[in-house]
């Protein structure tokens, strides 16, 4: 394309023609070499469309565009020289529906901002964002190529990717947008987006009053439902408005279902709970006055106290409370009780002392914390303050009570005195005869005097024994412990010293009137001096015995005894006059209760036989084959000495074993003399003699038995009968010959049988 030429009248009237390389549309200027005024050109071709090279030259080629051009039009809004055929622009913002190249290339006074799609005057601020551009309005977003404006909240917004906001509340989601829009502000401090007409809270907790919806629309707060109050993100909820207080008056104040109790610095529940005017009026509830601010719960005794107060770590310490108000502070706490007896304050748990001395054995500390009672060191007893304290225990007996709950004396009863813990306290008069100081130590008691006479310490109620036989009548205590006798304690008696002691009261059977005199024996006199025993001095405790049998439980007894003595063979008592069984087993004629009252023997009943207790009864006589002796002498039984077996004295004694066999296997392997020959083909099992008896296999050949060839037939009479005729042994399914000479025609081996 060949480059345009411009015509140009020159001074003269004469023409020059200038070629152009430069882009078609261009300012046509051409300046004379030789004067500095410009000449009037005519430029062939359409009208430039060229941007002027600098915005301080705007002014001279605006009226070159405009007065010297015949194809061009100055469009001021936009400093841009334009063809009479295109549109000239009003304003730059106009020219933004020309897109960014135009602009930006043609415009002087334009510029394209890109982040929101708007040719806008250079003088302007370009935004950076659509939401930035809020504040120019609606008019002036609509302008844009990239911007939507959303008339609920007076927001210019981004028309690709996002909606608009219905209202404030909404635009939440969106803190900068929020702030950016001409109706809503950006609560920061809640973190919610809400209109510029509506209170915007400085803090979460202010928030309350706007409600709960409102409370968790926001995104930096959250409701506290137990409390009632809007509270920030960061902080927990309480779990009650008691648990709140630690906030104070103005977080509580803020709370709806609470209300601040400023006599003990609580958040207290509005419906159904008082505020408590004190401190201990809070003791109702610890869980309260541990959470206030003004109060503590001292939960060892129980109460609610101010902050400033001790919290006593037991109930005694309530001593430090004034004098005047100890009684009801003491009774106020949960956990102690107040004692009057003795002005004290006690643990729910433990008693009540009626009276300072009982409360000795809780020490010096307990008892001085009591109003009405003091301690005396000397002897660890608490007395009432108006009371004399005793220096030594010994004083103190003129008080048993007192010296029996002092924590250094102990008061002994059976003597009347009172003494020192490490000291003894004996149990009778008697016992503290070994006192080392004797007949002194005795008369200083209350209750005791000292018997010179055999040497004891007795009750002062009772008369001194003149000897030691006289004091049988205290023959445990006032013997035994006196220094002149001896306690037999086998009988129960008091002998002077150097006299022998009986072992037993058995022992002590020759001295009749001495077995009389003692405090555990008894003398049993025999039929021949007018009594019905056996002639024994024997222990009170036992009943006198009927006989010597009876005896028997006592050894010592029957060997001392005048009428009986001991058969240790079996164990029992027997008159002296009488032999004493050499056994268990020749016992058995005295019958049952003799052999059970023997200590060795037991009665077998099943056979009647006495036998030892280390044996095994037999069960029945059978059984008691193994020993003759026994089945002999058994009440019971009998010896059967054909076949040499022990039988009920009822049953048959055979007179040989084949006529055992009714009585089977058992009994016949049982008895000594015979055996069981068991059953062969022919003829069934039957007993035998062991010694000269044959098991026969057949009936003929039982015909040739040495013994008893009658017997052992009929013994097998299931199988065999007897021929008596010709005196032989055959099967039953046989007939029985009578004569010798019908034989050989039916069996010739029946003549050759020893019976025929």
């Amino acid at each position: 394309m060949r480059a345009p030429r411009i015509v140009a009248v020159v001074a003269g009237g004469k023409e020059a023609y200038v070629t152009l390389h430069s882009p078609p549309c261009c300012w046509c200027l051409w300046r004379s070499h030789r004067a500095a005024s410009s000449s009037l050109m005519r430029c062939s071709g359409a009208c430039t469309q060229r941007k002027l090279l600098s915005r301080r030259d705007s002014l001279n080629n605006s009226s070159a565009c405009s007065t010297n051009s015949v194809d061009c039009q100055w469009c001021p809004a936009v400093g841009a020289c334009r063809p009479f055929t295109e549109t000239c622009y009003t304003s730059c913002h106009q020219a933004a529906a020309a897109g960014s190249a135009y602009c930006t290339a043609n415009t002087t006074l334009c510029e394209w901002c890109p982040n929101i799609g708007l040719c806008a005057p250079t003088a302007d601020v370009c935004y950076t964002s659509c939401a930035n551009a809020s504040s120019e309005g609606s008019s002036y977003c609509s302008s844009t190529t990239m911007c939507t404006w959303c008339p609920d909240i007076g927001l210019c917004r981004a028309t690709s990717g996002q909606a608009c906001f219905s209202n404030c509340s909404a635009a939440t989601a969106n803190a900068s947008a929020c702030d950016l829009s001409n109706s809503c502000q950006w609560c920061s401090a809640i973190g919610v987006c809400q209109a510029k007409s509506e209170t915007c809270y400085s803090s979460c907790n202010l928030a309350t009053s706007a409600g709960s919806t409102f409370c968790v629309s926001t995104t930096q707060c959250q409701w506290c439902s137990n409390t009632g109050i809007c509270n920030p993100n960061s902080k927990p909820c309480y779990s009650s408005c008691a648990a709140a207080s630690v906030e104070g008056n103005l977080y509580c104040a803020n709370a709806t279902t609470c209300t601040w109790c400023a006599a003990i610095g609580l958040c207290s529940a509005k419906s159904g709970q008082a505020c408590f005017t004190t401190c201990s009026a809070a003791t109702a509830n610890s869980s309260a006055c541990d959470l206030s601010n003004s109060c503590k719960w001292c939960s060892v005794i129980g109460v609610c106290r101010t902050n400033s107060e001790t919290c006593y770590s037991n109930c005694m310490s309530a001593v430090l409370e004034p004098l005047s108000t100890r009684p009801s502070f003491c009774a106020s706490a949960t956990q102690c009780k107040w004692c009057s007896n003795i002005g004290v304050c006690n643990p729910n748990s433990k008693e009540c002392y009626p009276s300072c001395a009982a409360a000795s054995g809780d020490g010096a500390s307990y008892c001085s914390s009591t109003n009405a009672c003091t301690w005396c060191p000397d002897i660890g007893l608490c007395r009432a303050a108006s009371e004399y304290c005793y220096a030594t225990c010994t004083a103190a007996a003129a008080n048993p009570s007192a010296c029996d709950l002092s924590n250094s004396c102990q008061w002994c009863g059976a003597l009347g005195i009172c003494r020192t813990t490490s000291e003894r306290c004996y149990g009778s008069c008697a016992d503290s005869s070994v006192e080392v100081r004797g007949a002194e130590f005795c008369n200083s008691t209350a209750l005791c005097w000292w018997c010179s006479e055999i040497g004891v310490c007795q009750p002062r109620n009772v008369a001194c024994y003149k000897n030691c036989p006289a004091a049988n009548a205290n023959v445990q205590h006032a013997c035994a412990m006196s220094s002149s006798c001896t306690y037999c304690p086998a009988v129960g008696a008091c002998v002077s010293k150097g006299v022998t002691c009986y072992t037993s009261c058995a022992a002590a059977t020759e001295d009749q009137s001495f077995c009389s005199t003692t405090e555990l024996c008894t003398y049993c006199s025999a039929p021949p001096a007018g009594g019905s025993s056996i002639g024994v001095c024997q222990l009170k405790s036992t009943p006198c015995y009927g006989s010597c049998n009876a005896a028997t439980v006592d050894i010592g007894a029957c060997d001392d005894s005048t009428l009986c003595r001991w058969c240790g063979e079996t164990g029992i008592c027997e008159l002296k006059t009488t032999t004493c069984k050499p056994s268990c087993i020749a016992a058995t004629t005295g019958g049952s209760n003799y052999c059970n009252t023997a200590t060795t023997c037991q009665w077998c009943s099943a056979i009647g036989l006495c036998d030892l207790k280390t044996a095994t009864c037999y069960p029945n006589c059978l059984t008691a084959t193994t020993s003759m002796s026994s089945c002999d002498i058994s009440l019971n039984c009998a010896w059967c000495n054909t076949i040499g077996v022990c039988r009920a004295n009822a049953d048959n004694c055979y007179a040989s074993c084949p006529l055992a066999s009714l009585e089977g296997t058992t009994y016949c392997n049982t008895t000594t003399h015979c055996k069981w020959c068991p059953s062969s083909a022919v003829i069934g099992g039957y007993c035998q003699s062991k010694s000269s008896g044959t098991c026969w296999d057949t009936c003929l050949a039982v015909s040739n038995d040495a013994a008893a060839p009658f017997d052992v037939c009929t013994a097998v009479n299931a199988t065999c009968r007897w021929c008596g005729t010709l005196q032989y042994c055959t099967n039953k399914s046989s007939s029985c010959h009578t004569a010798c000479d019908t034989v050989a025609d039916d069996n010739q081996a029946i003549c050759q049988v020893n019976s025929i």
